[in-house]
């Protein structure tokens, strides 16, 4: 079970920094074996894209949502 808590862009504007923003996405995943329920992954991936002076649209989601799956997935 793969679920995406939240995905979309961010902008932080004030102290200690003038502009930052990017893209965030937090994202749980959960594989259970269904022979027995035996738990083989729970984890929570929270990834991030930008920084200062970064403003980005809903135009990159898509990209930035395949690059936060592909983090969550990544061996570690």
């Amino acid at each position: 079970m793969v679920v995406v808590h939240e995905l979309g862009p961010r902008l932080l504007v004030g102290l200690p920094v003038f502009i930052e923003g990017g893209t965030e996405a937090d994202i749980d995943v959960r594989m259970l074996r269904l022979a027995n329920g035996e738990r083989l992954m729970d984890t929570r991936t929270q990834w991030r894209n930008g920084g200062t002076f970064v403003i980005n649209g809903v135009g990159s989601l898509d990209a930035d949502l395949s690059a936060a799956l592909r983090s969550a997935f990544a061996p570690v």
